[in-house]
């Protein structure tokens, strides 16, 4: 990835008692090349509790595309993921889908994002 002109810590999507399906805001990244996103999860509240984290894309902030997926994580499942995505476009954002009976999932998707040189 280069490194030139990186916007760290861009926190993406914070996600406290998530029981549906969600997206975060779009967040506008001029200049970016590439990008390495993080997932801590930190609550995974039932045996039955899934989480799947997409980061989506998009070059005027209607129309995603997913770029990358996180590993679905699980009951037990805690702890922090990475994910390189190439190519980021204008806009990003992540959508969790959640699942379980009763799920309660707790959560925060941040990202370093690398300009052109």
């Amino acid at each position: 990835m280069p490194t030139a002109r990186p916007k760290r810590g861009v926190t993406i999507h914070t996600g406290i008692a998530v029981a549906t399906t969600e997206s975060s805001v779009a967040h506008g990244v001029p200049q970016a090349d590439d990008g390495m996103f993080q997932l801590d999860v930190t609550v995974v509240g039932a045996a039955d509790n899934t989480l799947d984290i997409d980061i989506e894309g998009s070059n005027d902030g209607l129309t995603w595309r997913v770029l990358g997926s996180f590993p679905t994580v699980a009951f037990g499942g805690e702890g922090t993921f990475g994910l390189p995505v190439e190519g980021i476009p204008r806009y990003v954002r992540s959508t969790a889908t959640v699942g379980g009976a009763i799920p309660s999932l707790d959560f925060v998707v941040q990202a370093d994002f690398y300009g052109r040189g």
